[in-house]
């Protein structure tokens, strides 16, 4: 009895190995079929290859616009894979993400002062009810919340 429970379980395994090897489609075997589909991703980025074709980047190259962010998480996350500054403000997508900034917005860009934020920033975003703001030593305007995770030493004078 033991012998015929075995048995077939084996012979499914041989033949399950044996599709494999002659690369037969659904078993991990070389199927060009699926080349010929473009479902190739030559650069490892998450686009294939005619996903690449298609937006102009290149198959070749998992970050086409050389900003530090591969094209396929460029196109999940909104920027543009083949322009290293998506939205214009002179910083590459790149670098903005490193810094916790918005690479789509030209008006939130890495500080000029040389910190970046931490990722708790993510909780401020779009609540600054209640939240300060001043005009730094570089001209810019900073708001506390871009400080949070960070100690601040605020310096103040007045005269009557």
């Amino acid at each position: 009895m033991k012998l015929l429970t075995v048995w077939p379980w084996g012979l499914a395994i041989v033949l399950s190995l044996g599709l494999a090897l002659l690369g037969c489609e659904g078993t991990g075997g070389d199927d060009d079929d699926d080349d010929a589909a473009g479902d190739v991703d030559t650069d490892g980025d998450g686009l294939t290859d005619a996903e690449e074709e298609e937006l102009g980047t290149n198959p070749e190259e998992a970050d086409t616009d050389g900003d530090g962010i591969d094209d396929g998480d460029e196109v999940e996350g909104g920027t543009d894979p083949t322009a290293e500054d998506s939205d214009g403000d002179g910083y590459a997508d790149g670098e903005e993400l490193d810094g916790n900034y918005d690479p789509n917005d030209d008006g939130d860009k890495p500080y000029i002062g040389g910190y970046g934020r931490d990722d708790c920033y993510a909780d401020y975003i779009g609540t600054t009810e209640g939240d300060l703001n001043f005009v730094d030593q570089h001209g810019e305007t900073v708001w506390f919340s871009d400080f949070c995770g960070r100690e601040i030493f605020i310096e103040t004078g007045a005269s009557w």
